[in-house]
């Protein structure tokens, strides 16, 4: 598996935003993160398995202010919890991120 950035919030499988939370809207979600994705400061990452399926994805924020790296959320398929390569993965990603972008905090709001 591997985490590919992307630019297009439609290409987010609905039923991963809305597992976040029950109240999530995900048509305000594919709204509002439309105009978010190109910004500088906002990334959103999907996580591809071996056949290119979408099988999560990553929205952080990168605060320059304050150089502190914000997880908005990190949301994996259902039938990925509980095997720990998922969550490894996000982990390794954001950890990378991370050393790139020089941001040394780090804080999960998911």
């Amino acid at each position: 598996m591997k985490f590919v950035k992307i630019n297009d919030v439609e290409l987010i499988p609905r039923h991963l935003i809305e597992q976040v939370e029950d109240q999530l809207d995900s048509k305000r979600f594919y709204t509002t993160m439309a105009h978010m994705v190109n910004s500088p400061t906002h990334f959103i990452y999907v996580m591809l398995d071996d056949y290119n399926e979408i099988r999560g994805y990553l929205w952080y924020e990168v605060n320059i202010l304050d150089y502190v790296f914000f997880v908005n959320t990190l949301s994996i398929d259902k039938n990925l919890w509980g095997k720990k390569t998922a969550l490894r993965l996000a982990v390794e990603h954001i950890k990378k991120e991370m050393r790139t972008l020089q941001i040394p905090k780090a804080f999960i709001m998911t």
